[in-house]
């Protein structure tokens, strides 16, 4: 992926109270100022996701977590602009993901058309794999869900049986969200698929 830097992004983060330093604390409760249940995006792109669900929500909290800092930064300058509260910004990668839960933990972990990896030696890579469920397992509440969309149905089905193979239970599985009446905030990936035609693969998947 070919990221274009903007020359007015670092001021955008380093200006903004939305972002989490680098040696934050890990309490959630003295940043968000309350004790509302808080979800986790990871590789929230530029935002529009994690920036609607946390109008559209404002008595949970919403951290959106993205390794490009001029990716991020576009999420970043939409929640400067707004009037949310309840909404956080992490510039790490998913590896990382443990530090920033260490005392708290997360009630649901969305996952929204993360890299497919194509190749099978890259498997290791997706964000399905059973590696980062086992760091998932770790910060989940119980009770805890995650949201999982793409475009990929070869991503989708080994997601799918990830899942299973590590003892998740599955609900509304799906092969084309848009026809069905399950609430949903679009991503801007999703937005630019589904106007190709192109279905969109969802499940939910929990522990309990």
């Amino acid at each position: 992926m070919r990221i274009r830097k903007k020359k007015w992004a670092t001021n955008e983060i380093e200006t903004s109270n939305f972002v989490i330093d680098q040696n934050f604390d890990c309490d959630w409760q003295k940043y968000f100022g309350n004790e509302n249940e808080i979800c986790l995006e990871l590789g929230c792109g530029k935002g529009k996701f994690i920036n609607e669900m946390a109008a559209k929500f404002p008595n949970k909290n919403f951290i959106g977590l993205e390794r490009y800092l001029h990716i991020i930064a576009m999420g970043v300058r939409k929640a400067n602009n707004s009037f949310n509260k309840n909404l956080g910004f992490i510039i790490d990668d998913v590896n990382n993901l443990e530090k920033y839960f260490a005392n708290t933990k997360v009630s649901c972990i969305y996952i929204n058309f993360c890299d497919p990896w194509h190749k099978k030696r890259h498997a290791k890579r997706r964000l399905t794999y059973k590696f980062f469920l086992d760091k998932y397992k770790k910060i989940l509440a119980p009770g805890g869900k995650i949201y999982f969309k793409t475009d990929n149905l070869p991503l989708f089905e080994f997601s799918l049986n990830q899942f299973c193979d590590d003892n998740w239970h599955l609900k509304n599985i799906t092969f084309d969200l848009h026809k069905t009446n399950l609430e949903n905030i679009t991503t801007e990936y999703e937005e630019k698929f589904s106007s190709m035609g192109m279905p969109i693969y969802y499940c939910e998947a929990s522990l309990y």
